[in-house]
């Protein structure tokens, strides 16, 4: 497979070749020495004081994990993550990387906080997003977007990529879950009348 490396820039002139950008990841920005696991609160406090845009950078985090979490990504630890060095000193949320949906269910593993714990739950990512500069009124828009966008795409998208049918019988239940559906209700009906859009 070849890929285009985010951590690379094409030198000037033809031929010249392409120079490094400096690229950490998220356990090495963390100061966590082997797998320690982390949770992503305490990443997203460390990136307010490191980060050159951190409330843009943690919002996209947030986002990240909520995909994550709708599509059984249980393989988050913190060398799937990571960053690259921005001007004075600080760092930037890199480009994502190695986000797998997994069929069987699962527990991720970065903790969503110490309190929120590590299952794959919408309703506790939404309860802890105030931490990353998100509102709870944003997070279940967020979530209800994308588990909509998912639901409606991921076999359209599939059979665009060549998939056949049996790896869409075996990729279906990280596509089709109890998380998209956890997403889904909250945009149904709560009151008599009443829709959270």
């Amino acid at each position: 497979m070849i890929i285009r490396r985010f951590d690379r820039i094409a030198g000037r002139a033809a031929g010249q070749p392409h120079a490094r950008v400096p690229f950490i990841s998220a356990q090495t920005f963390m100061g966590l020495r082997g797998a320690e696991p982390g949770n992503y609160v305490d990443l997203a406090q460390r990136m307010l004081t490191h980060c050159a845009a951190p409330r843009t950078d943690i919002r996209e985090l947030f986002r990240r994990v909520m995909f994550g979490i709708l599509i059984r990504n249980t393989d988050d630890h913190l060398r799937n993550h990571g960053f690259l060095a921005a001007p004075g000193g600080k760092w930037t949320l890199s480009p994502a990387f190695d986000v797998n949906p997994v069929p069987e269910e699962g527990t991720l593993k970065i903790a969503i906080s110490e309190i929120h714990g590590n299952d794959l739950s919408v309703a506790r990512l939404i309860e802890a997003a105030p931490y990353f500069q998100t509102s709870e009124d944003e997070a279940r828009k967020i979530a209800i977007g994308m588990a909509n966008a998912i639901s409606a795409g991921w076999r359209q998208i599939g059979t665009r990529l060549g998939m056949t049918g049996q790896d869409m019988r075996a990729i279906a239940p990280a596509m089709e879950n109890r998380q998209i559906e956890e997403a889904l209700a909250l945009g149904r009906t709560t009151a008599p009348g009443a829709t959270i859009p």
